[in-house]
């Protein structure tokens, strides 16, 4: 009895192939895995931004209009002045004992109001009576015609600033009104007024945010290490000019500098900054917010809301592991399956060949 040759023969293609799948198979399926995790991670993270940003937006707007009305509530008080004729009296005929009576006024009108300090300048801006006029750092008498809201108010325009004292070394708000008399600006009512009672309601809120003038500078902060930081970068010509007029006195305003920034979409950004506290191994950790930025109402003022966004890309990473678990699953099953019906194709394949001997012995 002679056999077939060809039964002889290994079937080497046949062995090959299953052999390359054997191992193409696994670094696949760990490749495959990783990229939909990275895709479900991505997806996860887009749309939890894009909910936030939609709630991100209502709290913008809430509190930038609480950061409007504490600003727009003093903005009259500087006009009432012109209404008190010993004011007139004392710009137009300056004496003691008139100066006497419009300082106790003044330090009446400040009490009353709660703001931080109400002044008033003649043309040459120098101080001709202040509520502060008990105190040792008195304005009384000072020179303050290079400050720019004496200069805009001088000239019968609203005056608004924020910068440190010259005196007191202290920051605050100024608002400045031209006094006129017969069409004529005789003088200019200056009221200072503290802000950092913003600054504690968003320390206890647990709030990020904060306020930048319009040079580009943190005036307002709920993290005392950003203020008087420059969110954009500052030309020499421009420092010297800030550093002439002593608005911000002596600090050196530098640049707030993320380690991290993508532009989503106008006036919103990710932004990721150096944590206050360390790794294990000594390097700082990073924070990443969502910053909203509107411009505040009657000022060159903008409000930025930070919304720190390690609670959602920790959900996002569990939804990408779910994913590349969940594909790493159906891809074993699939395996398996596909083994199982190959060993019942073969016990098929060897019962129709038995089948076929026993008939052919028959």
């Amino acid at each position: 009895m002679k056999c077939d040759p060809s039964l002889l023969l290994p079937a080497k293609p046949a062995v090959k192939s299953r052999l390359i799948r054997q191992l193409l198979l696994p670094p696949l399926i760990i490749l495959l895995m990783v990229g939909l995790g990275w895709a479900g991670y991505s997806i996860s993270e887009s749309n939890g931004i894009r909910v936030l940003s939609e709630s991100g937006e209502r709290a913008l707007e809430l509190h930038a209009r609480t950061v409007e009305s504490e600003i727009s509530k003093y903005t009259y008080l500087p006009s009432v002045l012109e209404l008190e004729d010993s004011v007139s009296r004392l710009l137009t005929d300056p004496d003691g004992a008139n100066r006497q009576s419009v300082n106790e006024y003044l330090e009446g009108l400040n009490r009353r109001s709660r703001s931080r300090a109400i002044f008033v300048l003649d043309t040459s801006g120098r101080v001709q009576a202040t509520s502060n006029w008990r105190d040792a750092d008195s304005f009384l008498g000072e020179d303050l015609s290079f400050r720019a809201y004496f200069q805009t108010a001088v000239r019968g325009e609203p005056g608004r600033f924020y910068g440190i004292g010259s005196t007191t070394g202290e920051a605050g708000y100024y608002l400045a009104h031209g006094l006129e008399e017969h069409g004529k600006v005789i003088g200019v009512a200056v009221i200072k007024v503290r802000l950092d009672t913003l600054e504690e309601r968003w320390q206890r809120a647990r709030l990020e945010a904060f306020v930048s003038d319009e040079n580009g500078i943190i005036i307002l902060s709920s993290d005392p290490a950003r203020r008087l930081k420059s969110v954009r970068p500052l030309s020499p010509q421009m420092k010297e000019r800030l550093a002439r007029s002593l608005q911000y006195y002596w600090w050196p305003l530098n640049e707030l500098q993320p380690l991290a920034r993508e532009t989503l979409a106008d006036g919103v950004e990710k932004l990721t900054f150096p944590a206050n506290s360390e790794t294990a191994q000594g390097k700082p950790h990073e924070v990443t917010y969502l910053a909203q930025t509107r411009r505040l109402a009657d000022t060159p003022w903008h409000f930025t809301l930070l919304t720190p966004l390690q609670d959602l890309r920790r959900e996002s990473m569990v939804q990408g592991i779910l994913v590349g678990v969940a594909f790493a699953l159906l891809a074993i099953l699939g395996i398996a399956w596909n083994e199982r019906r190959k060993v019942i194709a073969t016990r098929l394949a060897a019962r129709e060949a038995l089948q076929q001997a026993n008939n052919q012995l028959e």
